[in-house]
């Protein structure tokens, strides 16, 4: 039914060939029913103390209902595509729909045919792909977001930042690589600068700020015109300019100073320039001038944060599945490889020989199957052996009782960060948790939902609002600091502006419209989700290959449902890479097509 909905009409062709389109357009819907039933269980979990029942009716009222809900709007949007797309099939029009001029693209006499101040916009914001297109985007961002980098002086910082602040300024210098090491002896770096000029840290690490936020535009900026190499319409291109400059979460995020804003822009890059890869069937690596500076985004990412080498590596290895010559499959694989090592192994072994650096806890990668087998435990400790619960007595460094207390459904901190892993317990912790995956799945799918609320719910319990709930929160001050970072030279837990800001966000919340576009869920779930139900959507042959298109998107996505928490205001930072690409990753998923092939969204037949 779904299928005939979209396809439009039954005219001209073979019946087969209605019947597989029809197939294609009904199974395609398994994306957005996938979606109802995580905001279906993560819903009733946010409201329920993280408890799930698997047999409860309302929970399947939830799950038929969000179900409903994102098949109804993601059919809405293939329609809308569907139908813009199928004009460029019309009439005189001989070539492929993925090489044709957009409906919406400027002429050369756009001036004469647009007058008034519709026309004066196009002719400042031609927003095609060049350096005076992407330099006036750029530079019309960073404007927009100046009030906002003025009411943030000298900074606002996260915890995770002040702990690495207090560090980077510790004589003699010992770093801990819970947080990348790379990222700490930036911060320091700017904080001694601070101190020589002002005497006053802040100051120093402000003015990385301000580099941050530049840098920032400048990657948006790309993007934006960027996506004039897949044949987007002005409107839409324009459209992402206002986003990006008026939006207010970007220049607040921008604002602050943490490992996941250092890595934003830097994932922006990556994004294009894989995106450029793919388009052109490979033949940019037969390019030096793309290599090098391609290498050094990935290396870039791979240090400033941790997941940023395993992004680029599964991203790289994906292409092995893509219509790539073998001998550019391999040279991906390589470069893949080679950021890892260097990322990874070269560099933390270079810095250790001239400064102490303390490794990271193993446990951050652990930490849903740490949360689900504590629930499960939690839940019914019978079903655990005694040799099991001695075990996780001595692994979580308590009794079940202390687990119980301990425990929180919206973070997983308070139960991983006891946990010290050795490659002997981790090996037995493995086992108990595919054990016991069989013997608690309500548990199980109970500490799943409850750390993954914020992706996949937008109200939430009216006692989560301390902690950020679903909403995109971002600090206004300081105030949740590490301790010692008092004793940095210039520390003030204040910005200029901390109060108008934490009276503007409260506003933004209360906004229809911008309060949706500042939800966890719209970014982290519902557009991603989008993406992949668009990218199933291409014709036959295709799908694939979109997929892999979507390849640094789809390992972001995994790494926030398997993290610490969605619902605290970490999650935002989690979550910020995503919101400064999502816009790219639609126009991948619509219209992605390598020069050597055909792609494209199978338009409706007319």
């Amino acid at each position: 039914m779904l299928g005939k909905m979209v396809d439009g009409s039954d005219k001209g062709g073979t019946r087969a060939a209605k019947a597989a389109e029809s197939r294609v357009l009904s199974w395609q819907y398994v994306v957005p029913v996938l979606l109802g039933v995580l905001f279906g269980l993560c819903t009733y979990a946010s409201y329920n103390q993280g408890q799930v029942d698997l047999l409860s009716a309302k929970l399947f009222v939830l799950i038929v209902m969000f179900s409903v809900m994102f098949v109804a709007a993601f059919a809405g949007v293939w329609m809308v595509i569907g139908d813009h797309r199928s004009r460029d099939h019309r009439g005189h029009h001989k070539h492929d729909v993925a090489d044709e001029a957009d409906d919406n693209a400027i002429p050369a006499n756009a001036a004469a045919i647009r007058p008034g101040l519709t026309g004066r916009i196009r002719r400042l914001y031609g927003l095609d792909w060049s350096l005076r297109g992407t330099g006036i985007a750029a530079a019309t961002i960073m404007v927009c977001w100046l009030p906002y980098l003025v009411l943030s002086y000298p900074g606002i910082y996260w915890w995770d930042t002040t702990l690495q602040m207090t560090q980077a300024l510790s004589d003699p210098l010992e770093l801990w690589d819970q947080h990348p090491f790379v990222d700490s002896l930036l911060f320091g770096m700017f904080e001694h600068l601070g101190i020589l000029l002002w005497n006053n840290a802040l100051g120093g690490l402000f003015v990385l700020i301000v580099l941050q936020s530049i840098a920032a535009a400048a990657a948006l900026g790309s993007a934006v015109t960027y996506m004039d190499r897949y044949g987007v319409g002005w409107g839409w291109r324009f459209a992402t300019l206002v986003l990006f400059a008026l939006c207010p979460a970007f220049p607040r995020m921008f604002g602050t100073l943490a490992k996941d804003t250092i890595f934003a822009p830097l994932f922006v890059v990556f994004v294009i320039m894989f995106g450029e890869l793919m388009r052109t069937g490979g033949r940019r690596l037969m390019s030096v001038g793309f290599v090098i500076p391609f290498w050094l985004v990935c290396v870039a990412m791979g240090v400033s944060k941790k997941t940023g080498a395993l992004i680029v590596l599964g991203a790289m290895c994906l292409l092995v599945f893509s219509r790539l010559k073998v001998p550019c499959k391999a040279a991906c694989v390589v470069l893949g490889v080679s950021v890892i090592l260097v990322s990874n192994t070269v560099i933390p072994q270079v810095g250790a020989r001239y400064i102490t650096i303390e490794p990271g806890r193993e446990q951050e990668s652990l930490a849903l199957l740490l949360q689900q087998v504590a629930k499960a435990e939690i839940t019914d400790p019978d079903s655990f052996s005694e040799s099991e619960r001695e075990f996780l007595r001595s692994f979580y460094a308590t009794d079940v009782d202390g687990l119980a207390s301990a425990y929180l459904y919206t973070a997983a901190d308070p139960i991983k960060d006891p946990v010290q892993i050795t490659p002997e317990t981790k090996s037995a912790f493995l086992r108990i948790w595919m054990k016991h995956a069989v013997i608690n799945p309500q548990a199980y799918v109970s500490a799943a939902a409850g750390l993954n609320a914020g992706w996949f719910s937008f109200p939430t319990a009216d006692g989560l609002a301390n902690t950020g709930g679903a909403d995109i929160d971002i600090p206004s001050d300081s105030q949740h600091h590490y301790d010692d970072v008092t004793t940095v030279p210039g520390w003030d837990k204040f910005a200029k502006g901390s109060a108008f800001l934490a009276y503007m966000d409260a506003v933004e919340h209360l906004t229809p419209v911008l309060n949706v576009l500042l939800t966890k869920a719209l970014w982290g779930g519902i557009l991603p989700f989008l993406c992949l139900f668009l990218a199933v959507s291409r014709r036959r042959g295709e799908r694939w290959q979109a997929l892999v298109w979507l390849g640094p998107m789809l390992l972001t996505m995994a790494s926030l449902y398997v993290g610490p928490t969605s619902l605290y205001q970490e999650a935002t930072r989690y979550v910020f890479p995503l919101m400064c690409t999502m816009p790219l990753f639609v126009v991948m998923a619509m219209r992605a097509r390598s020069e050597s092939g055909a792609g494209g969204i199978a338009p409706p037949k007319r």
